[in-house]
């Protein structure tokens, strides 16, 4: 039976046969620099197979902060620096904010705001209908539901403290199907949240671009029959699990909505304002589904994050807890207005999205013209990576960047050293999120949840190494297929700070649970 790299040769001699073999795999002269190019292939055979940015910052030490790629004739331009994310995605946004063919992840997700190109239908209608949900007003208007969720979690874990990472996985799904189908998931197991992170690891494979063949490159590899493609059959149990997860939540709400009793949930607006946003069913569902990824998985992984950097530096954690003692206290549970006053704990929770990005490579785009920078060209069609990781671990930006240090924060508004002048161009708070047209609608929603549930672990637990062996944030802790840095599966210790903490966290949960 013939393996994908057997049909891959013969595809690539088809090409050369009907190319200029000579001008494949070769760097144009008006591209930015980058490593030196192989006949025919480029940079393929150098390009890292798990953790790229590591190879890419070493790549921008000697070719700069825009280096390119070329794997045959398509061109890869990496971004290394806040000031180029600037001038290239955030400044030229119109020309920067398409997204690359991905034959695999359209074939198993479908056509979806995320993947499709700025001009589209479901890019615009999608963007219109996200920024008509998630304003300030309509993210205030579901904060009481999202308490409840919060609630639920911190007496999950005073329970059952050894299921900390499931609790955390339920809690980031059943806030978001909260907000936008209207349903709490008070269970994690036999739930749509297990089903949900289930097809989460099915996608991540699907998106893992160094274990399947480059179908975007030899597009003929499409009609390779389904026998001699494992990949088909990835793209079809993806397509399976996620499509039958996202019909059933889909189809109750369109039967609430239908009957008058949807509780003003984001798809059930979606539902009744279709023709003003000018969107199908299909396109609702779809949206739909888009906040869940967006929201879900990516809250998740920062709160991992967050757990791993207060069980590995523990001098951090109790720093961030003397300080809350002395604003909230443990008579009381700590509330968004807290924060204006809690200078440290906002330290830590930017630290931690500073030395473990959740998206370090960030969602790639792709030039929709050519674009000019400094005297180069970007040519029309490239894909453009944002090393998130690069710009965040940067030597001449940050002091020891390989430190967990959230008092840099303290010191300069973005973390960045004050031993030398530094230009500042291009950092913003939100950096994280995305750039230019192509920015995370979700921002606001995403921080604040991030930011409460980080407040409250941090009142209310105390959280230490156990003897399992797991629970390090060494880069081999995490996950590799996929955008997103997620942890593998750890324990840790978890106690609550005294019983006064676990008597406030009974009764919340008491009179969140009444009023939901």
């Amino acid at each position: 039976m013939p393996n994908w790299y057997y049909i891959c040769s013969l595809v690539l001699s088809a090409v050369v046969l009907h190319t200029k073999p000579w001008r494949l795999g070769r760097r144009e002269k008006h591209l930015p620099p980058g490593p030196p190019t192989q006949f025919l292939i480029g940079n393929a055979a150098q390009y890292p197979k798990v953790f790229p940015y590591f190879k890419f910052v070493e790549w921008a030490k000697t070719y700069g902060d825009v280096f390119s790629l070329k794997i045959m004739n398509n061109t890869i331009i990496v971004i290394n620096s806040a000031a180029a994310v600037k001038e290239i995605l955030d400044k030229q946004g119109v020309l920067t904010g398409n997204r690359p063919e991905f034959h695999m992840l359209v074939r198993a997700d479908g056509p979806t705001m995320p993947n499709q190109n700025m001009d589209t239908h479901v890019w615009k209608s999608g963007r219109k209908a996200a920024r008509a949900f998630l304003t300030s007003n309509g993210l205030k208007a579901h904060w009481p539901t999202q308490q409840a969720e919060f609630a639920q979690f911190l007496v999950d874990i005073l329970d059952r403290p050894e299921d900390l990472f499931t609790h955390l996985k339920r809690t980031m799904v059943s806030t978001v199907t909260t907000l936008v189908y209207g349903k709490r998931l008070p269970h994690y197991e036999g739930t749509e949240a297990e089903t949900y992170f289930k097809g989460v690891k099915l996608l991540n494979e699907v998106m893992d671009p160094t274990a399947h063949p480059p179908i975007d490159l030899f597009p003929a590899l499409k009609y390779v029959p389904a026998r001699w493609a494992s990949w088909k059959g990835l793209c079809a149990r993806t397509k399976s699990l996620r499509d039958g997860l996202y019909t059933g939540l889909f189809t109750e709400v369109e039967q609430k909505v239908a009957s008058g009793t949807d509780v003003g949930s984001y798809l059930g607006n979606i539902l009744l304002n279709l023709d003003e946003l000018e969107m199908n069913t299909d396109e609702a569902k779809a949206m739909a589904k888009v906040l869940m990824d967006a929201g879900a998985e990516t809250s998740t992984s920062y709160l991992q994050s967050f757990v791993l950097a207060l069980i590995n530096f523990p001098e951090c954690q109790k720093r961030a807890q003397r300080e809350i003692d002395e604003v909230v206290g443990a008579d009381r549970l700590p509330t968004f207005e807290d924060f204006p006053n809690l200078p440290y704990v906002n330290a830590f929770i930017k630290e931690v999205h500073r030395f473990r990005p959740v998206v370090p490579l960030g969602l790639p785009h792709s030039a929709a013209q050519d674009v000019k920078y400094k005297g180069y060209i970007i040519p029309a069609g490239s894909t453009i990576l944002t090393n998130l990781w690069g710009i965040y671990h940067d030597t001449r930006f940050f002091t020891a960047p390989e430190r967990f240090m959230p008092e840099r924060f303290l010191e300069s508004e973005f973390g960045t050293r004050t031993d030398i002048k530094v230009d500042l161009e291009g950092f913003r708070e939100n950096l994280p999120f995305g750039s230019g047209r192509r920015i995370c609608p979700g921002t606001e929603m995403a921080s604040k949840t991030i930011a409460i549930n980080a407040l409250n672990l941090l009142w209310a637990f105390n959280f230490a190494q156990d003897n399992s062996g797991t629970g390090g944030m060494e880069i081999d802790a995490y996950q590799k297929p996929g955008v997103e840095l997620a942890a593998h599966p750890f324990s840790c210790g978890v106690a609550v700070r005294d019983e006064k903490r676990a008597a406030l966290l009974r009764d919340w949960h008491t009179e969140t649970s009444r009023s939901d």
